[in-house]
């Protein structure tokens, strides 16, 4: 299985933070850009983690009541207009399964989901989740506090989620504790190295840092602990699921469709090369054959060319005309010459078919068959129609073909 790397962004100067997931505590994160990142992974196969800035992230569980449950889901983007300064309809919504009356909430703004992902894209980096950044901070029965680049992240004893900025933490923890009328049991305040510890509890207001826990873990075990079964939280869904899913599969095959690209234009460049080539070609055949025609046959509409040469080398080859009778008639009549006693009743011509007719009295059937003998020896076919007996001769009717 492949192990997770998951990444914080550290500063507004493009650097980031990550680490091998991990619950050990030996493993010390790794600081730089999106670039230094991804020669540090190299080739290996990873997973990457994105934990989104909890400053773009409202996270808000919404209660329902029993006959809202039904449609809670389509409500919650009209539900979350009170918290959110922009149009809700610009919001990447996920939510949670509705459950005992609350259905946990996620938003971020669209153009601040795409922006990231472009930043990593264009890194060479594929994520497979990106993550509130809120959820390093496990559901305790008091106040958690993450402190890291100035920025406290803070879940009070309801689960509810807040970043506050260094700077507005003296004003929040007044908010909450009601002007410290109402002090929570315990503070947990988590870092991930002790400098970090010691300035997250000397920005604390006096009245609360008696109720204070400092603890100090790596990022790797801290992000390990509060994302185990993050997945429903993932912010890769919707539209951005589709991103991710392709943008993955592209970085994979981007080679190869460059590559086939580049062949199919040269390919259709011949080609359409090619075709030009051939037509003007084509062109210049025809016009010769025309020409050609039009020296033979200088009179007439020109409209097939070819089919109109080969009809008129048909006709004065004989194919149905008179010279192919005489050209026949001249054949057969060597033949029937030398028939004995042969008398000649008839001779017609089908000049549709170029078929000879020929009625005649021989002596003998043998003289009938002679006839035909010779005529097919001439190359021709000579079929005996009907004969009969007149006389003392017999009267033979024959078709000659070709």
């Amino acid at each position: 299985m492949a192990k997770k790397i998951v990444i914080k962004s550290a500063d507004e100067t493009g650097q980031y933070l990550w680490s091998v997931l991990s619950e050990s505590a030996g493993i010390e994160p790794e600081t730089g850009s999106l670039a230094d990142l991804k020669q540090w992974l190299g080739d290996e196969s990873c997973q990457l983690v994105f934990l989104a800035p909890a400053a773009d992230i409202l996270v808000r569980e919404i209660g329902f009541s029993e006959r809202e449950r039904k449609h809670v889901l389509k409500t919650v983007p009209y539900l979350l207009e009170e918290s959110v300064i922009g149009d809700v309809d610009e919001l990447h919504i996920i939510t949670d399964k509705p459950a005992s009356n609350t259905v946990q909430v996620a938003a971020v703004e669209q153009d601040k989901m795409a922006e990231w992902l472009n930043l990593f894209e264009q890194a060479g980096l594929g994520l497979s989740q990106c993550l509130p950044e809120q959820l390093v901070l496990t559901p305790s029965q008091s106040w958690s506090l993450f402190y890291y680049d100035h920025q406290y992240l803070f879940r009070d004893a309801e689960g509810k989620l807040h970043a506050i900025d260094e700077s507005t933490i003296d004003l929040a923890m007044h908010i909450a504790t009601e002007q410290f009328a109402a002090l929570p049991t315990s503070i947990s305040v988590l870092a991930i190295n002790q400098l970090d510890a010691d300035r997250a509890l000397a920005e604390l207001p006096d009245p609360l840092k008696h109720l204070v826990a400092l603890s100090v873990k790596p990022f790797s075990m801290l992000a390990f602990e509060g994302l185990s079964g993050a997945s429903v939280w993932n912010l890769l869904q919707g539209r951005f699921a589709h991103t991710a899913k392709w943008s993955a599969i592209w970085r994979q095959w981007q080679a190869v469709v460059i590559v086939l690209g580049i062949a199919l234009v040269v390919h259709v460049g011949v080609s359409v090369s090619q075709y030009q080539t051939l037509d003007g070609l084509n062109l210049s055949l025809r016009q010769d054959i025309e020409t050609v025609h039009r020296s033979i046959f200088p009179k007439g509409q020109i409209v097939d060319p070819r089919r109109q040469m080969e009809n008129e080398l048909k006709r004065l080859q004989g194919g149905g005309g008179g010279e192919g009778f005489v050209y026949q008639l001249v054949k057969v009549g060597g033949v029937m010459a030398g028939a004995e006693g042969l008398e000649l009743n008839s001779i017609t011509y089908d000049e549709k078919n170029g078929d000879i007719r020929v009625d005649l009295l021989v002596q003998s059937f043998q003289e009938v068959e002679k006839i035909r003998t010779g005529v097919e020896q001439l190359g021709m076919e000579a079929e005996l129609l009907n004969s009969n007996a007149q006389g003392e001769k017999l009267r033979a009717r024959l078709r000659i073909k070709g």
